[in-house]
């Protein structure tokens, strides 16, 4: 049987934890406030506190949307990465994937 340790010991990190770079992506297709509550709060719009909501096209998924993400990540880094040559790397080989993702975080 092993000893417990306090709390405080468990919850350090090994590494240096932190946010160093980020990208995003919203989808450019909106619905209007009143589409909204009609779907949601049975056709009330003046409580909600939006003008419209974001949706993906008939095209995107949250993989498509993840990768324009990347793609601005590493934009914002200064990488230029063909945007078909990013989605192979992504389905076909993680680990470059990955370091590619990194380089954009360290940049």
């Amino acid at each position: 049987m092993t000893t417990p340790q306090p709390a405080s010991i468990l919850l350090k990190p090994a590494k240096p934890v932190g946010i160093i770079g980020y990208g995003a992506y919203v989808p450019r297709y909106r619905l209007p406030a009143r589409e909204v509550a009609r779907v949601w709060v049975g056709g009330r719009a003046s409580g909600l506190p939006i003008k419209e909501k974001a949706v993906p096209g008939l095209d995107e998924d949250v993989v498509t949307m993840s990768l324009e993400a990347v793609r601005n990540a590493l934009k914002r880094a200064g990488i230029e990465v063909d945007r078909k040559i990013l989605a192979d790397l992504a389905v076909r080989d993680a680990g470059a994937f990955k370091t590619l993702v990194q380089a954009a975080n360290y940049a």
